[in-house]
């Protein structure tokens, strides 16, 4: 892994690593021996897909997360603990990442688990983690699951979910009520119809209905048959991921379906995706995100400047982004608890509020869902590049306002 000196957004851990420094250095009180233990490295388990059909968001991740750990180990490593990351593959299946996960917590005794990208994926560990006695953060993976039936103690979400997402756009929408005449294109499992199921309920509360409402099956390749129904309207609304969204909104420029609407929305549209288009026709869409690089903070700008001279990249994933908020949720943790032990770390982030590439987060204590902002703006070239220009903010008092009842954490 690559060692830079940056300046680093980690600013407590490397005050506490500063601090540890001039105690050792320095006479007195100060300069008594410290704890035992209080040097012990923090072993943190990266398991992410190296193969398979999430191979190139794992490849993302994995460069955002060493990029996270380098810069904390360049300046001292959190409260004085440098950081050992031990690596394995989830091959893209929920088995595989149990088989990784499960040698790294035996083999290599790791207390923290990062890195995996979908969904089940993300499940399989978070299932376990408690019984492996492991702290789980997620960063990337929106299933809204994960913080609600099928939450688990130790298993904490730095990113958004779905949820949140999808109440972003219906946000907006109320925004936009001269936009009444609707169709949508989903993908044909929970992502695609909770998604549409919102849009339905927001414009159908003003009297007005969806027209279209069509369902593709997930690793769809000609999106022909159902871009042929799309007859134009007011707005078009978009929900795929992966390569399905990527063929999808390219075979969508090639039929001349976007230009019949006023306004077509997607509620994925990070600079991964939009790279992969490559086609400046897709200025104009209206995507949301969980983070982009082009979002008004100045802790954002700032790593995005120094991941792009550090990495040599032409621009910033979204996935690279999120992991580095990850790790900065792992690192206030353990600033909180003061302490390495993921058991500690786990109490001291609930209810946590902490600062990331997004500004102020709150880990809610209920559900372990982070209370964060979503951002939703038109695609356009930035600096060369393909991005959303953020323009409308979903606050979380307004997107995820209660914790799911379906999330019954263990009172502490």
């Amino acid at each position: 892994m690559q060692s830079h000196k940056k300046r680093s957004l980690f600013a407590g851990a490397l005050l506490a690593s500063a601090l540890l420094a001039l105690s050792a250095c320095s006479g007195g009180a100060a300069s008594q021996p410290a704890e035992p233990g209080a040097d012990d490295p923090i072993r943190i388990g990266l398991v992410t897909s190296h193969s398979g059909p999430y191979a190139a968001y794992g490849e993302e991740a994995r460069t955002g997360f060493n990029y996270a750990f380098d810069e904390l180990n360049a300046n001292g490593g959190i409260d004085g603990h440098p950081i050992e990351v031990f690596e394995g593959d989830d091959l893209g299946t929920a088995e595989g990442a149990v088989a990784a996960a499960q040698r790294l917590v035996q083999q290599n005794e790791v207390d923290f688990l990062v890195g995996p990208i979908a969904t089940p994926v993300v499940l399989a560990l978070a299932q376990r983690a408690e019984d492996w006695g492991v702290l789980f953060i997620g960063h990337s993976a929106q299933g809204i699951d994960l913080t609600a039936d099928s939450c688990t103690p130790n298993f904490f979400r730095a990113n958004n979910n779905d949820t949140q997402i999808i109440n972003t756009v219906t946000a907006w929408l109320e925004q936009n009520p001269d936009l009444t005449d609707w169709d949508a294109i989903g993908a044909d499992y929970s992502l695609g119809h909770d998604t549409i199921a919102a849009l339905k309920d927001t414009i159908g509360a003003d009297g007005n209905s969806l027209g279209q409402e069509l369902y593709a099956p997930f690793g769809t390749t000609d999106f022909g048959a159902y871009l042929s129904q799309l007859d134009g309207g007011d707005g078009l609304l978009i929900v795929n991921a992966g390569n399905d969204q990527v063929n999808l909104l390219s075979q969508s420029l090639e039929f001349g379906t976007l230009e019949n609407y006023d306004a077509v929305v997607t509620t994925v549209a990070d600079a991964t995706l939009l790279d992969a288009i490559g086609d400046d026709r897709i200025q104009g869409l209206i995507g949301a995100s969980p983070w982009a690089s082009t979002i008004d903070n100045a802790d954002s700008r700032a790593f995005t400047e120094a991941f792009l001279e550090a990495t040599g990249k032409d621009f910033v994933a979204y996935n690279e982004g999120s992991a580095y908020i990850a790790t900065q949720t792992l690192v206030a943790g353990i600033e909180a608890a003061q302490s390495i032990d993921p058991l500690e770390v786990r109490d001291a982030l609930e209810g946590l509020t902490y600062t990331t590439l997004k500004g102020e987060t709150t880990m809610r204590a209920e559900d372990h869902q982070a209370l964060t902002p979503v951002y939703l703006g038109p695609v356009a070239r930035v600096d060369g590049v393909l991005n959303i220009v953020p323009e409308f903010v979903g606050l979380p008092e307004a997107i995820d306002p209660e914790p799911s009842p379906g999330c019954q954490l263990p009172s502490r």
